[in-house]
């Protein structure tokens, strides 16, 4: 497994896909919210219910906290969680178990006899339980159910299959999973189910992301950062 796949990446908004002039903008609006401790939290919350089954505790929610504010991507933590004494106890203490529970959690299906065979051979190699974790968690199958539920989440349709493969690509260069999610957010189409209109933009991001209505205090927070980031348009906005 490439280095690059577990890296974070910084994805610029030349690399998105050529859409218009409100791409800066809605990409750093974008980029900041999906990055902020509320979506972390959240996202820490989620994968210990599933992965786990249980609430995460204080310690274990502050130290991901801490790797995910550090710049330690989403992928990494997801396979430290699922390769930890915990996640493998929980499936049986054995590699059949441990590697069938993530079949399951992360792809949501059983192993297929050749891709069991596939991991177990490489556990008994030497590859180790982080190894194996994270060449599932950031497999191109696990790619695909990821962006067609970012497409589902955001645009409220299944992606086109050349959508797919562009999206793919950017994982397969090192783009993590929100650096995806905030090119599709950024895009022409979830600005456009928006009313063309930043505000608007802010408030759906926001019920999409947190399932939740901001405060205007912090729409105006992130209005702030669309307009700094809206200069080649030459004007701002206030609405």
């Amino acid at each position: 497994m490439p280095a690059t796949k577990l890296r974070a990446a910084r994805l610029g908004v030349e690399q998105l896909e050529t859409r218009n002039l409100l791409s800066n903008a809605t990409f750093a609006v974008a980029t900041g919210i999906l990055n902020s401790p509320e979506n972390f939290t959240d996202f820490l919350k989620s994968e210990y219910t599933n992965l786990l089954r249980r609430p995460p505790d204080p310690s274990g929610l502050s130290h991901f906290l801490g790797l995910l504010e550090s710049g330690v991507n989403a992928e990494t933590v997801e396979a430290q969680l699922v390769s930890s004494a915990e996640y493998i106890f929980d499936h049986g203490n054995t590699a059949v178990g441990f590697i069938t529970g993530m079949y399951q959690d992360l792809l949501g299906r059983n192993p297929d006899p050749a891709g069991l065979a596939h991991w177990l051979t490489a556990l008994n190699n030497g590859s180790s339980n982080f190894a194996v974790a994270a060449g599932i968690v950031t497999s191109t199958e696990r790619e695909i159910g990821l962006i067609r539920g970012d497409y589902a989440l955001f645009l409220g349709r299944l992606p086109r299959t050349d959508e797919i493969v562009s999206w793919l690509t950017r994982f397969q260069t090192g783009s993590n999973r929100e650096q995806v999610a905030a090119g599709i957010i950024a895009s022409n189409e979830f600005f456009a189910l928006a009313a063309n209109n930043p505000s608007t933009f802010i408030i759906h991001v926001y019920q999409d992301v947190f399932l939740r209505t901001p405060a205007q205090s912090e729409v105006n927070v992130w209005l702030a950062v669309f307009n700094q980031n809206n200069l080649s348009l030459g004007q701002s906005v206030t609405n």
